[in-house]
Protein backbone atom coordinates (compact mmCIF):
# COMPACT_ATOMS: atom_id res chain seq x y z
CA UNK A 1 0.00 0.00 0.00
CA UNK A 2 1.17 3.29 -0.59
CA UNK A 3 1.39 6.14 1.70
CA UNK A 4 0.06 9.55 0.90
CA UNK A 5 1.94 11.88 -0.92
CA UNK A 6 4.26 14.49 0.60
CA UNK A 7 6.11 17.72 0.22
CA UNK A 8 9.53 18.09 0.77
CA UNK A 9 9.87 19.60 3.77
CA UNK A 10 7.12 16.54 4.96
CA UNK A 11 9.56 14.13 3.68
CA UNK A 12 12.51 12.88 6.01
CA UNK A 13 16.08 12.84 4.22
CA UNK A 14 16.47 9.19 3.19
CA UNK A 15 13.27 9.41 1.43
CA UNK A 16 14.11 13.06 -0.07
CA UNK A 17 17.49 11.22 -1.11
CA UNK A 18 15.62 8.27 -2.58
CA UNK A 19 12.86 10.92 -4.95
CA UNK A 20 16.12 12.94 -6.03
CA UNK A 21 17.28 9.31 -7.37
CA UNK A 22 14.64 8.51 -8.90
CA UNK A 23 14.23 11.51 -10.89
CA UNK A 24 17.91 11.41 -11.83
CA UNK A 25 18.13 7.56 -12.88
CA UNK A 26 15.22 8.98 -15.36
CA UNK A 27 17.10 12.15 -16.29
CA UNK A 28 19.90 10.12 -17.09
CA UNK A 29 17.69 7.30 -19.26
CA UNK A 30 16.06 10.13 -21.46
CA UNK A 31 19.94 11.11 -22.33
CA UNK A 32 20.77 7.91 -23.69
CA UNK A 33 17.24 7.18 -25.67
CA UNK A 34 17.59 10.87 -26.74
CA UNK A 35 20.92 10.39 -27.86
CA UNK A 36 20.02 7.53 -29.49
CA UNK A 37 17.62 9.63 -31.63
CA UNK A 38 20.21 12.03 -32.63
CA UNK A 39 19.30 14.80 -30.02
CA UNK A 40 22.79 15.45 -28.72
CA UNK A 41 21.40 18.75 -26.92
CA UNK A 42 18.76 17.31 -25.21
CA UNK A 43 20.81 14.68 -23.85
CA UNK A 44 23.33 17.20 -22.33
CA UNK A 45 20.41 19.45 -20.83
CA UNK A 46 18.81 15.95 -19.90
CA UNK A 47 22.62 15.15 -18.20
CA UNK A 48 22.77 18.82 -16.90
CA UNK A 49 19.77 18.90 -15.03
CA UNK A 50 20.52 15.38 -13.12
CA UNK A 51 24.17 16.53 -12.19
CA UNK A 52 22.41 19.74 -10.69
CA UNK A 53 19.92 17.11 -9.00
CA UNK A 54 22.76 14.83 -7.58
CA UNK A 55 24.75 18.46 -6.79
CA UNK A 56 22.04 19.40 -4.75
CA UNK A 57 22.37 15.77 -2.93
CA UNK A 58 25.25 16.72 -0.49
CA UNK A 59 23.05 19.12 1.06
CA UNK A 60 21.28 17.25 4.07
CA UNK A 61 19.55 20.29 5.83
CA UNK A 62 16.42 20.79 5.00
CA UNK A 63 16.46 24.28 5.96
CA UNK A 64 16.58 25.51 2.27
CA UNK A 65 14.55 23.24 -0.28
CA UNK A 66 13.91 25.88 -2.13
CA UNK A 67 16.22 25.33 -5.03
CA UNK A 68 15.87 21.30 -4.93
CA UNK A 69 12.32 22.31 -5.63
CA UNK A 70 13.09 24.33 -8.41
CA UNK A 71 15.02 21.95 -9.87
CA UNK A 72 13.01 19.03 -9.10
CA UNK A 73 9.74 20.84 -10.66
CA UNK A 74 12.04 22.00 -13.60
CA UNK A 75 13.48 18.46 -14.08
CA UNK A 76 9.94 17.15 -13.88
CA UNK A 77 8.42 19.42 -16.55
CA UNK A 78 11.30 18.60 -18.61
CA UNK A 79 10.79 14.47 -18.71
CA UNK A 80 6.98 15.31 -19.23
CA UNK A 81 7.62 17.53 -22.12
CA UNK A 82 9.84 15.09 -23.61
CA UNK A 83 6.97 12.30 -23.33
CA UNK A 84 4.63 13.99 -24.36
CA UNK A 85 6.80 14.56 -27.63
CA UNK A 86 7.05 11.33 -28.21
CA UNK A 87 3.55 10.38 -27.70
CA UNK A 88 3.07 12.47 -30.68
CA UNK A 89 1.02 15.33 -27.94
CA UNK A 90 2.03 18.85 -29.49
CA UNK A 91 3.27 21.38 -27.31
CA UNK A 92 1.54 25.02 -27.89
CA UNK A 93 3.46 28.11 -26.61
Amino acid sequence: MQSAPKSLPEMNVGERHAMMNTVSEALFDAAEHASEEGDVRLAENFRAMAAMIEGESGERSSDNLRPLELILTQALTLLQLYMDKATGNRVLH
